[in-house]
């Protein structure tokens, strides 16, 4: 047995237990009451659903994964799919103005009904007068969930099905993410210490049914007793993600302060000019 406190390492939240090949037997916080907590994700309010992972971002590179180096993107959840699912051969479909980056793009090539590709192109295009990001991360979800696959997939012993190798993979790609975007890293970081949910409003009425697996990656504050219903994952990546990016702030703020402090040593080390007798 796992639990999944040992996967937490920067915040106090609840705690859940994993058995039996990732299988979750108990999606309810320990703690009584929620304290402070934020709404983010794709059902969230403005502007903290432009933390979801399939909004729509600039073009980003994640740097850290060796395979995903001369890869860009924008959207985090179709650089998670093709790393985890899909074929290296097919990542250019998905990659930046690939025919699988952008709802405008793909979304005739999935859906036969040309009517029905441009009402789900509008419902998830961004809307700035209505606050309201985009969501092209919709497009890679779109196409892994047409059956057959309308891509080639890898083989079931080469994709990634680990819970602690998926959270790893998502807080790589979400940070190199937020490091390109400068409104969702000013967003990220105005939560402060706060408890992040990636909200889902069914996760509550899914735990009680026993329908675990729904609320896996997401999770909801309960409103008749303030406990946290769901695993919450995505919340825990953009936590971890918080932090790196607070910490990488914290040390350009501190190597900002050690070139000026030398800047001024040099100058007082200078010898005075003498004055003419």
């Amino acid at each position: 047995m796992v639990t999944f406190s040992k996967l937490v390492q920067f915040h106090p939240i609840p705690e859940f237990v994993l058995v039996d090949n990732n299988k979750y037997k108990r999606c309810v916080s320990s703690a009584v009451v929620v304290g402070n907590y934020v709404n983010v994700g794709e059902s969230a309010r403005w502007p903290y659903n432009m933390l979801s992972r399939y909004a729509t971002a600039p073009s980003f590179c994640v740097s850290e994964l060796k395979e995903m180096r001369d890869c860009r993107w924008c959207s985090v959840h179709a650089a998670y799919e093709c790393f985890s699912r899909v074929s290296v051969e097919d990542w250019p479909k998905f990659e930046t103005a690939g025919c699988f980056s952008r709802l405008v793009y793909g979304a005739s090539r999935i859906i036969a009904s040309k009517v029905a590709a441009q009402k789900l192109v509008f419902r998830y295009c961004e809307d700035e007068m209505k606050k309201k990001p985009g969501m092209d991360g919709y497009m890679s979800k779109l196409c892994l969930e047409k059956s057959p696959p309308v891509v080639r997939m890898r083989k079931e012993h080469e994709q990634i099905c680990d819970v602690n190798e998926k959270m790893h993979c998502l807080v790589l790609i979400t940070a190199a993410r937020v490091r390109a975007d400068e409104r969702a890293r000013r967003v990220l970081l105005s939560t402060t210490d706060k408890l992040l949910v990636n909200f889902n409003r069914l996760a509550e009425a899914d735990v009680k049914t026993g329908r675990f697996d729904r609320a896996v990656w997401g999770g909801c504050v309960s409103k008749t007793n303030g406990r946290l219903y769901g695993c919450n994952l995505m919340g825990e990546v953009l936590m971890r993600v918080r932090d790196i990016i607070r910490s990488e702030e914290k040390k350009d703020c501190d190597s900002e302060v050690d070139c000026s402090l030398g800047i001024v040593v040099r100058d007082k080390k200078r010898k005075r000019p003498q004055r003419a007798v």
